[in-house]
């Protein structure tokens, strides 16, 4: 017997918002974190490691909560009630959640993430202020001939300083999709009801590519766009709505 998905838009808005918030407030603590990078760079002339600070850590737990527990985890749980199966004389089957899997998939993204976030952190770009990373393409102009210089434009600047060095930022978007892909597929491993799943094959890959490519385009935008500029809202807003 073929049971039929009925969704109910108002729960799945619903997630989307939860998961929108997640990720904006996130946005928030990335800046923090980044700020207070600079902070202690100014203070103690050296960028003070991560792993070694409070105050760097705490951020970059709240950072990794809001992205992963809320952000991605209350999306996806607050999701699992947006589905409903009927049969073909449209009787209902309820859905019943494992507590303990949920659970589970709670702490294994929360983790994953936070991982993901800290590797990312140690992008080149992100612990520097906008004047610093300015500086920096100038002092490396210095080695290229004046008719390179000439033909230098501001995109060409741009493009450069934004697609530099982007081996931490690849490294920790892979750690924090794997995790989200592994916790979502396990999570409905504690779906319980009177049936069985079947995965089509080549959804479950575009799923993948589409989480991957997601998240590394939201890391992009955390760690490098908003560290060159700052100020503007819009990419913040764009990082949510990707990232949702």
């Amino acid at each position: 017997m073929r049971l039929t998905p009925i969704y109910r838009i108002n729960v799945v808005v619903v997630s989307y918002v939860i998961c929108f918030i997640g990720i904006y407030v996130g946005v928030g603590m990335a800046e923090q974190l980044r700020q207070s990078l600079i902070d202690d760079r100014n203070v103690h002339g050296y960028e003070v490691n991560i792993s070694r600070s409070k105050k760097h850590l705490l951020y970059l737990i709240a950072f990794g909560t809001a992205v992963g527990a809320v952000g991605v985890w209350g999306m996806h749980y607050a999701s699992l009630y947006a589905l409903d199966l009927e049969d073909d004389q449209g009787y209902s089957y309820p859905i019943r959640s494992n507590v303990g899997i949920q659970l589970l998939t709670l702490v294994m993204v929360s983790v994953t993430t936070t991982a993901g976030l800290m590797i990312a952190a140690y992008d080149d770009m992100f612990s520097k202020t906008k004047l610093a990373i300015v500086d920096e393409f100038i002092a490396e102009s210095k080695r290229l001939s004046m008719r390179e210089i000439k033909s230098i434009t501001l995109r060409k600047v741009l493009i450069t300083i934004a697609t530099k060095k982007l081996g931490r930022l690849l490294y920790g978007g892979v750690v924090g999709a794997g995790g989200m892909i592994i916790m979502l597929y396990v999570s409905m491993c504690g779906q319980d009801f009177n049936g069985y799943i079947r995965y089509n094959v080549g959804l479950v890959v575009l799923a993948v590519l589409v989480s991957v490519l997601s998240i590394q385009c939201g890391y992009w935008i955390f760690f490098r766009l908003l560290s060159i500029f700052p100020d503007q809202e819009w990419l913040r807003l764009a990082t949510s709505i990707i990232g949702s």
